[in-house]
């Protein structure tokens, strides 16, 4: 009893705590609450194409830091850590720019395979969108380091904001499934800024000189991650493709 009592009345541990979860879920109820409005002005079928975007940024999202990310908290050194985050931030980017161009060039190959035509923007945005997670998972761990829950709560309510208010707006003046997307690009971009300010000042250049001479830290690190997280995030999001490719009803709305 005394242990428990000891652990509730740690008010930092409890607030920290209590701020996360209270940001979270203000976040994803705004995005519940414009729900209705959103299935009156967008169709069955923009929904299917949400969820096949969603699906595919799950799934990339996986291996989009090369799991990097995961080590920022490891090192005792704050050099080598901020190392990490570089790492992180500059796979994610360059990857989310190799997986966006994959899906721009070859879009009429995977057209062919989902059976519904893949317009270039819906390519384009699947780069943008995985270069915002890239962005958010090495912010994340950066500021659980460093124990800035305030920077964190902020991320989660404003991406939720973000997404809900574009997504309602653009149902409004733009036709189609474009709107819903970029809604939750937006939201994506809304949550991934309030990290931008948080984590652009702290690498240095000599940050970048300490990794050209020791060479990344922990380079073993991504092979041992990445696989377990593969076989967790693809439990669920290859599901879609193959309901796609074989029914063919994912994208007109039907599922």
């Amino acid at each position: 009893m005394t242990r428990i009592k000891s652990f509730l009345t740690q008010t930092s541990f409890v607030g920290n705590a209590a701020l996360l979860a209270s940001s979270t879920v203000l976040g994803q109820g705004l995005v519940v609450l414009v729900q209705p409005l959103l299935t009156r002005v967008y169709k069955p079928e923009d929904f299917g194409w949400w969820a096949l975007y969603g699906s595919i940024l799950s799934l990339a999202a996986v291996v989009i830091n090369l799991r990097y990310e995961q080590a920022i908290q490891l090192p005792k050194e704050e050099r080598e850590a901020r190392g990490l985050l570089l790492i992180a931030v500059g796979v994610g980017l360059g990857l989310s720019l190799l997986i966006g161009g994959f899906f721009w060039f070859f879009r009429d190959v995977l057209s062919v395979w989902l059976g519904v035509p893949i317009p270039g923007w819906f390519a384009a945005l699947v780069g943008v969108g995985l270069a915002c997670i890239a962005l958010m998972q090495s912010g994340s761990m950066w500021a659980l380091r460093l124990q800035r829950f305030g920077v964190l709560a902020q991320t989660k309510f404003q991406q939720g904001l973000w997404q809900a208010l574009t997504q309602v707006a653009l149902g409004l003046l733009v036709k189609g499934p474009a709107g819903l997307l970029l809604g939750d690009v937006f939201g994506r971009l809304g949550g991934g800024s309030g990290f931008v300010a948080f984590v652009a000042p702290e690498p240095r250049g000599h940050h970048l000189a300490h990794l050209a001479t020791d060479g990344p830290p922990l380079p073993e690190f991504p092979g041992f991650w990445y696989q377990r997280g593969f076989a967790n995030g693809g439990q669920l999001s290859p599901t879609i493709y193959f309901v796609d490719r074989f029914f063919r009803h994912c994208c007109d709305g039907s599922v």
